[in-house]
């Protein structure tokens, strides 16, 4: 509304409806307010904050923006439709006076009595034609009739696409209504076996109750017409036909249908043409209507018009009567089609794709012309009958040049998840198998994405070499001992909202990142330190490079991690802890594994039976002195096996220059039953050993004293005398072996990482062994 130079703006709904009456009136109160009513209600109130001017001698224009005085008239800016009762009155009119003109109560007589409409010296100017319909006594034009031959199913989905209700007459004058619709319009309805023109309506006769039923609703219908029996009946169709019979019919059969107008008129926009001198938003809006040719057509609401013509709808500028463009189809233009478009003589004719629909902007158009929610565009799952909503989904947009051999920027920021899961610990070939899982976060500024779902892993974007429009990070693990395998798959992570834009919602590449997750298995090369074997704690480093960029070209993020699983356990290590630094090159980071040996196998398989061979060969001081033979086949037995268990156990480690724990132990337990075996021998010297060889002192001759010693002697052998010395001194020693060698919980704390040191003073632990070696 523009009232005294000033303008306001009042948003109406449900505004275009074709061949209905609507009473507008503008109230003034000087000092109060302004207030407009549209069919008796109010839409809009504004204060009168002071007296216009009305300039005398003047002129009154209805229908026509002036731009001068008495001039400057445009077409593009008059007024299409119908005016009446065009009245202004001196007194400000009250609600009660509007409804009661609004209800048609008011008399004849009660015209303005400043402008009367119909005393008034109106002059016609332009093109115009005079009517004498009383908008008081208008009927409703309510049905729109469709000359087209269709099954129930396809005329209801139809006319769904169209915004419109299959037709149901109310009563004798819908019936009627209907019948002239058909007998004007329908000259494709003859059916042959109804005898005459039949049209589907939205019933079907119940056999049970006698009675006909709404097929949408199911309730009894208030009004019918005859039925007219016939040999087979279906029981969910129904048809009028002609001579207003109600006839049942298979749905699966094809008639004409007509459509139900409701109050609020769709309203189809012509969504892709591109023409400048269309600059209103209303300018692609079209409003179905209902001409006497075979089909219906769609006018434009500022000058654009759609028509049927020849086998082929035309565009067509009712200004400059001219034809923008042309659409080859005998079916409705409703939904995407292919259109040739006159944009200018000089380019000629264009192919363009134009989608005519009901569609609002935040809803998706299909082929056919449903509409679908924008958000369901491109999710996985086809919401259109025809799966259009699930074409060109492509999501990355990249601009024209771009080069997708080059970071989005000289100085990008990625961020990097490791995630860990270790598969084998190879300790004789020293090298790590790893199954690393790495995600790569980045943000690109230069493309836009389109119909990002919320679920970021459902947004794909291919990592093919020749399919992939983005620059993406290349990564390489090292040191590695063999090529690592690797997989990868790019997603876009919804962060942020989209603009709707045609038939698509896009996203900014700068508020929305890149994702690339990439699992490896590299074999990594890790240099164990076994001098305190199996209670040892390896350190381990690898690192990860971008190689795709120049070192200085980007840096990881400080919030970039490591995980691994709480508590992993592998075969024999437990890993403590990981750490992710970045390197001192921007494209690094380095990744610390810390692993401790789970030592309670070794407990079981080598410190017990070298244990327990210890107990046994120490056992053999305590058996007779006379039995050496039994004494030396158990302890060389002993010493034998412990060997062989050494042995065994140097085939599990690999080649190191130094000793390990396990190698100290062993070699204190060899030398232990070593020492057990030389007081043996030193027995078999003994002249009261039976196993001896004695000397006689007299003639010189040797004898055997294989016969069992004197029984009656009563001081101890000189055999019985070692072994019992033995016992003593070797178990003091060894006791205070083990004294020397508990010092390894003194120099051995508990492991931990502090300020890149691992583990205890070796050099410390060397000497306490080497001390206890000694004694």
């Amino acid at each position: 509304m523009t009232y005294n130079y000033k303008a306001t703006t009042v948003e109406v709904e449900d505004l275009y409806v074709l061949e209905r009456w609507r009473r507008v009136c503008l109230v003034g109160v000087r000092g109060q307010n302004h207030t407009i009513y549209l069919d008796g209600v109010v839409l809009h109130s504004w204060p009168w904050r002071r007296e216009p001017c009305l300039l005398p001698d003047g002129a009154l224009v209805i229908g026509q923006d002036q731009d001068l005085l008495m001039g400057g008239y445009t077409a593009g800016q008059s007024f299409r439709g119908s005016v009446t009762e065009m009245n202004i009155w001196r007194r400000a009119l009250t609600s009660q006076h509007i409804q009661r003109f609004e209800s048609c109560e008011a008399d004849a007589g009660q015209e303005g009595d400043w402008v009367s409409w119909n005393q008034a010296p109106w002059r016609a100017m332009g093109r115009y034609y005079t009517t004498t319909t009383d908008p008081c006594q208008a009927a409703t034009n309510s049905i729109i009739f469709f000359n087209i031959r269709s099954t129930y199913k396809k005329a209801t989905k139809t006319l769904e696409i169209l915004g419109l209700d299959p037709y149901l007459p109310r009563d004798q004058t819908d019936a009627d209504q209907l019948q002239d619709k058909m007998l004007l319009y329908g000259e494709n309805c003859l059916n042959d076996a109804m005898q005459g023109h039949s049209v589907w309506i939205r019933a079907y006769f119940n056999f049970t109750s006698k009675y006909w039923q709404d097929t949408k609703t199911g309730e009894r219908l208030n009004f019918n017409l005859e039925r007219r029996k016939r040999t087979y009946e279906s029981l969910r169709g129904a048809v009028q036909v002609g001579n207003n019979l109600w006839i049942t019919d298979d749905t699966e059969n094809d008639n004409c249908f007509a459509g139900f107008l409701p109050k609020k008129t769709p309203i189809f926009y012509l969504r892709g043409i591109k023409v400048n001198r269309l600059p209103s938003k209303h300018s692609n809006a079209f409003i179905l209507y209902q001409t006497m040719s075979k089909y219906l057509s769609f006018r434009g609401l500022q000058r654009l018009a759609i028509e049927y013509r020849s086998d082929q709808w035309v565009l067509s500028d009712e200004k400059t009567n001219t034809t923008l463009g042309v659409l080859v189809s005998e079916h409705l233009p409703v939904g995407r089609h292919l259109w040739y478009l006159y944009y200018d003589k000089r380019l000629g004719i264009k192919e363009e794709n134009l989608t005519l629909s009901t569609c609002s902007p935040d809803h998706f158009t299909c082929d056919d012309g449903s509409c679908v929610k924008m958000s369901h565009r491109c999710d996985l799952a086809s919401d259109c009958k025809d799966w259009s909503d699930e074409r060109n989904c492509d999501i990355v947009l990249a601009p024209t040049g771009y080069l997708r051999s080059l970071p989005p920027s000289p100085s990008l920021i990625i961020d990097v998840d490791v995630f860990l899961d270790i598969i084998e610990v190879n300790l004789v070939g020293m090298t790590l198998v790893l199954d690393l899982s790495l995600e790569l976060s980045w943000y690109d500024p230069h493309v836009t994405y389109r119909n990002l779902r919320p679920i970021h892993r459902t947004n794909i974007v291919s990592t093919k070499e020749s399919e992939c429009p983005l620059w993406q990070p290349s990564l390489s693990v090292a040191p590695t001992y063999s090529f690592a395998i690797q997989k990868s798959s790019v997603m876009v992570v919804r962060q942020a909202d989209g603009v709707i834009k045609g038939d698509d919602t896009v996203f900014e590449g700068r508020e929305n990142s890149l994702r690339k997750t990439v699992q490896l298995q590299p074999v990594v090369r890790c240099n164990f330190n076994l001098l305190l074997f199996p209670w040892d704690v390896q350190v381990c480093s690898f690192n990860i490079i971008v190689v795709n960029i120049h070192a200085q070209g980007m840096r990881f993020n400080r919030s970039s991690r490591a995980v691994y699983k709480d508590g992993l356990v592998l075969e024999e290590y437990l890993l403590n802890n990981m750490t992710l630094v970045p390197g001192e090159d921007g494209n690094t980071a380095s990744i610390t594994l810390v692993l401790e040996r789970r030592y309670q196998k070794y407990l079981w398989d080598t410190f017990l039976p070298s244990a327990s061979l210890l107990i046994i060969g120490y056992g053999t001081l305590f058996l007779p002195a006379e039995s050496f033979s039994d004494r030396g086949t158990m302890s060389l037995t002993s010493l034998l096996v412990l060997v062989a268990l050494y042995t065994d156990s140097l085939d599990t480690l690999p080649t190191i220059p130094y000793n390990t724990l396990m190698d100290i132990w062993y070699i204190f337990s060899i030398a232990f039953l070593g020492l057990i075996i030389a007081t043996h021998l030193c027995t078999s010297k003994s002249p009261d050993n039976q196993f001896s060889i004695q000397y006689q002192k007299g003639n010189g001759k040797t004898r055997q004293a294989w016969s069992v010693p004197d029984t009656t002697q009563v001081h101890p052998t000189r055999a019985a005398r070692v072994l019992r010395y033995a016992r003593l001194y070797i178990i003091y020693g060894g006791g205070g072996g083990w004294s020397l060698l508990e010092v390894r919980h003194a120099f051995i704390p508990k492991w931990s990482v502090p300020d890149g040191h691992y583990g205890p003073d070796l050099e410390t632990f060397s000497i306490q062994v080497f001390g206890v070696l000694l004694w």
